[in-house]
């Protein structure tokens, strides 16, 4: 009986597990001069402490009209990708900067748009 309930317990944790979704997350920390680190959940417009992760996709591509907003990847364990999609731009006069530090970043899809920046130092990696 133990071995049955533990392979129902097995089977339902795999089919959730199976399941879970890819989300998508947009930088919300976007007033001039504003910078904040990648792993901050309010930074991306959530409540909670939850930011883009595995086969997530993450977009720094609001538009602010002067000034340069920026995040920050440093290290955090569980962090590193790979992500579906990471799209940086900034349509207006403004510049939006992630300046990857200390860490691997692994990318599917890259897009660096106009008014996009991006900086590696000390050690960062995107591949």
């Amino acid at each position: 009986m133990k071995k049955h309930v533990f392979a129902v317990f097995v089977a339902v944790w795999a089919l959730a597990a199976g399941t879970a979704q890819a989300a998508t997350y947009a930088w919300t920390n976007t007033a001039a001069g504003a910078s904040g680190y990648w792993a901050n959940g309010t930074n991306w417009g959530q409540a909670t402490h939850v930011f883009p992760i595995v086969a997530d996709s993450a977009y720094l591509t609001n538009s602010i009209a002067s000034g340069a907003y920026t995040n920050i990847f440093d290290y955090q364990p569980g962090l590193g990708g790979p992500l579906a999609a990471l799209v940086i731009s900034n349509n207006s006069a403004g510049q939006a900067w992630l300046i990857i530090t200390n860490a691997p970043l692994s990318v599917n899809a890259f897009t660096l748009g106009n008014g996009g920046n991006l900086q590696i130092d000390n050690g960062g990696i995107v591949s």
